[in-house]
């Protein structure tokens, strides 16, 4: 029995061993650089990496609250883009409000191209002219 007793301590060190170093190797952490947090079920990352609109599992930052397919892109804007007709990369507030044009808006509650053609104008048009209604017969 004493021979054979360094023979299991030995074979049990290793099975030990092994155990542990498969253990650290499946050690499963958030794919952003220096997160050491574990992803969430069905994503490749975190909490405070993972988009926050129930069902989408895509990488955001730490500031945003969703991932760049469903965040507005206004600065410092953390609203949610709704999804409809218009394909949109800005929210509600930050959106052109004329038909169904996506772009950012520029000036009242109208993009840049919904913006009166005339210099001195900051009048929305419609959406099938280049100029208000004041500076269409112009």
């Amino acid at each position: 029995m004493k021979k054979k007793l360094p023979y299991i301590i030995g074979i049990a060190f290793v099975a030990i061993s092994v155990c542990v170093l498969l253990l650290l190797l499946n050690k499963s952490t958030c794919l952003i650089n220096d997160c050491d947090n574990p992803p969430m079920s069905g994503s490749e990352y975190c909490k405070h990496h993972t988009c926050s609109l129930d069902g989408c599992n895509e990488q955001k930052s730490l500031e945003d609250a969703y991932c760049g397919n469903h965040g507005c892109l206004e600065d410092h804007c953390t609203a949610l883009v709704i999804e409809d007709e218009r394909t949109s990369y800005y929210c509600e507030e930050h959106r052109c409000k004329i038909g169904n044009c996506p772009e950012r808006i520029y000036v009242g509650d109208h993009c840049l191209m919904h913006n009166c053609s005339d210099v001195y104008c900051n009048e929305a048009t419609d959406e099938y002219y280049s100029y208000c209604p004041k500076h269409q017969s112009n």
